[in-house]
């Protein structure tokens, strides 16, 4: 059995939903930011999550290119603000991440249905794991 996409009235309702917690965790960083005088104002902000939302969906590294904007943004950075920078960041993946989830929260579903049972998850379950495990191990080595 093949994985459809989500129907387009679901999708909308879960990008919708997506995007609402995704602004609310930028809004969350951005807050703490100005708090410790990082310097951060919206536009900034907005840059950086605008370089998040289009470089995740590439097979590029949203990260590297998040770090490197950073870099370029803020360089000789105090360690405080640095730090703070690197909060940011990861809030900004985190609704990334959390994006991901609620586009394709039923294929996850699927996967660990298929961890138990037979059913059309349990080939992708196996699959990223195949894919995972050296990946895992390289990176432990």
């Amino acid at each position: 059995m093949s994985f459809t996409p989500l129907r387009t009235a679901r999708r909308s309702t879960v990008i919708g939903w997506v995007a609402a917690v995704g602004l609310v965790l930028v809004l969350v960083a951005w807050v703490l930011l100005r708090s410790v005088g990082a310097g951060v104002g919206w536009p900034e902000a907005a840059l950086l999550g605008v370089v998040e939302g289009i470089t995740e969906y590439l097979p590029v590294s949203s990260t590297g290119h998040l770090t490197v904007l950073s870099e370029l943004m803020w360089p000789g950075a105090d360690p405080g603000v640095r730090a703070a920078l690197d909060s940011y960041v990861i809030v900004i993946q985190a609704g990334a991440i959390i994006a991901v989830f609620g586009l394709y929260y039923r294929y996850f579903v699927d996967m660990v249905r298929g961890l138990f049972q037979k059913g059309p998850g349990r080939r992708l379950a196996v699959a990223l794991l195949a894919a995972f495990v050296p990946a895992a191990v390289v990176g432990l080595v």
